[in-house]
């Protein structure tokens, strides 16, 4: 369907200065970014602490311990203050006895070939890209 319309209404396009090519591929590009973004369930109440190196650790279902963060120095694009930032709001949900939903990319600092909560693996550090109430 969708090529049927590019392909035969292109007179329709070219008026908008749009080429059948251009518009294949921004479909395919926006199709793929969302393939590659998944979210997990963190449980503070279960685990959430801080190392001696500063490094920030939740326990995600189906996933085991991860280290999201580092306190200490901004690094895998987080902030020493946005660390601080989520240790505090997972510190709330603990107290909540509430989870937290992360948001992991694919694309982001260390994710490559993951794609999903159990592929994280027990005791690595992942980035998450965003954290809200589970």
């Amino acid at each position: 369907m969708v090529f049927h319309i590019l392909f035969t209404g292109g007179a329709m396009w070219r008026r908008f200065g749009l080429s059948s090519a251009f518009l294949l591929s921004f479909i395919a590009m926006t199709n793929s970014a969302s393939a590659e973004v998944f979210t997990c369930l963190a449980d503070p109440s279960k685990r959430l602490s801080i190392d001696s190196g500063g490094s920030v650790l939740v326990d995600i279902d189906g996933a085991g311990i991860i280290n999201i963060c580092s306190l200490s120095n901004g690094d895998r694009g987080v902030t020493k203050e946005a660390c601080a930032g989520w240790y505090s709001t997972l510190l709330t949900y603990r107290f909540q006895k509430a989870k937290a939903r992360l948001y992991f990319n694919q694309e982001y600092y260390g994710m490559a070939g993951v794609t999903s909560c159990p592929a994280l693996g027990d005791w690595h550090a992942r980035t998450p890209y965003y954290i809200e109430p589970g």
